[in-house]
């Protein structure tokens, strides 16, 4: 209750970045053991990943610098992000393990470990992205989304909920 009746810009942004913070934090256990720089990785990814879409949004107009607007919208894009990344974790574990052979066929050849095991980052990469994808192309077709149906039954004329849907939309795609 308290942390949505924060007026101090400075510690708006210090909630969001311990948001970003604590969603780095929880990709760790995701990770291969061989993975090094874990944190380092994904807290560069979901605060790139929330910081800039948050900035447009907060630019653009979109949503106001208030604490009951930041603090949602920065969770979810971090909330995102760290699906994304631990999607992508697991998919290189499997990868890594399902093409060992492979990859190190082509770092006895010469290749550096970049090039070797780019293929099984690209899959990874990939496959992580689908969900979001996929939930994206059935917005408003195949279901009405919870945010924009409890707008609607709340009262709010349908164009404006409409409005904040797709803001929600831009939010899960920039992630």
């Amino acid at each position: 209750h308290y942390i949505f009746k924060i007026n101090d810009k400075w510690l708006l942004v210090l909630c969001v970045f311990v948001i970003i913070v604590n969603a780095s934090w929880n990709t760790i256990s995701r990770s291969s053991p061989v993975m090094h720089h874990v944190f380092l990785i994904s807290f560069v990814a979901i605060f790139v990943g929330t910081a800039l879409p948050l900035a447009g949004t907060i630019v653009t107009g979109a949503i106001q610098f208030t604490a009951n607007e930041v603090i949602p919208i920065g969770g979810m894009l971090a909330n995102n992000g760290l699906i994304a990344i631990n999607l992508a974790y697991q998919n290189l574990d499997r990868t890594f393990v399902q093409d060992g052979t492979n990859i190190e066929s082509k770092l006895s050849l010469a290749a550096t470990p970049k090039l070797a095991s780019k293929g099984a980052i690209r899959e990874s990469i990939r496959l992580a992205i689908v969900p979001t994808i996929d939930s994206v192309k059935t917005y408003g077709l195949v279901s009405i989304p919870g945010m924009m149906t409890g707008l609607i039954i709340g009262g709010v004329p349908p164009l404006q909920a409409i409005k904040f849907q797709l803001l929600v939309v831009f939010i899960h795609t920039t992630a």
